[in-house]
């Protein structure tokens, strides 16, 4: 069975253990090895090794599990699904080449849009084609995430780590609530299925009341 990232209970263990106590872990290790080569900076060592490592699986898990179910998927639709796609791939190319207009912004609300049309797997392997895009634009110095990294103590990868956590924490949270609804809905039309079942097919008179009294 493929991990279910989208059940509370499974999401809170992977965190928990995946993100957390086994960067811990490795973190605490290999801050206690930096110690005999006389490393300056341990703390910030130590903070970077866990917050780079867990956010590194935090994002790559899910995505690998969305490639894995992704074949099963039903493929894209040329005239409304790929113009979706591929200007969310537009967006993100124009806004990881330049840092003067706010573009990277628009990322998040058409990677809901891709959610709520193709599902899941295409918005998460989308964002995983959006996590190699920085890497590979030749647009150096250009990037926000240069911007931002040159103003503070982070990196450009952990910069860009966390705008791929942050993609993935909006497209979870978005796909937990339209299962839950998918959930809801399709438990009453069980509901209503039975009731129209028995209604349909006895024999016998119904009478039905609402709270005032009216009967039909």
């Amino acid at each position: 069975d493929l991990p279910r990232f989208t059940d509370r209970k499974y999401l809170l263990r992977f965190l928990g253990f995946a993100c957390l106590a086994a960067p811990t872990t490795a973190g605490t290790l290999n801050a206690l090895i930096s110690i005999r080569e006389a490393h300056s900076d341990l703390p910030a060592l130590f903070f970077n090794w866990v917050v780079a490592h867990g956010l590194g699986i935090a994002v790559t898990a899910p995505a690998v599990v969305a490639v894995i179910r992704f074949r099963i998927k039903k493929p894209l639709h040329w005239h409304a699904d790929w113009l979706i796609a591929a200007l969310l791939v537009l967006v993100a190319v124009a806004a990881f080449t330049q840092s003067q207009l706010p573009l990277i912004f628009l990322v998040y609300p058409l990677l809901a849009l891709v959610l709520l049309r193709l599902g899941l797997e295409w918005s998460t392997v989308l964002l995983l084609v959006l996590a190699i895009a920085p890497g590979l634009i030749p647009f150096r110095g250009r990037s926000p995430f240069e911007v931002l990294a040159s103003a503070s103590s982070l990196n450009t990868n952990l910069m860009t780590q966390l705008f791929i956590a942050r993609g993935l924490l909006i497209l979870y949270g978005i796909s937990a609530v339209v299962e839950h609804f998918r959930a809801s809905q399709s438990r009453l039309l069980k509901i209503a299925s039975l009731h129209s079942l028995v209604s349909e097919h006895s024999r016998d008179a119904i009478i039905m009341s609402d709270l005032k009294g009216y009967r039909s």
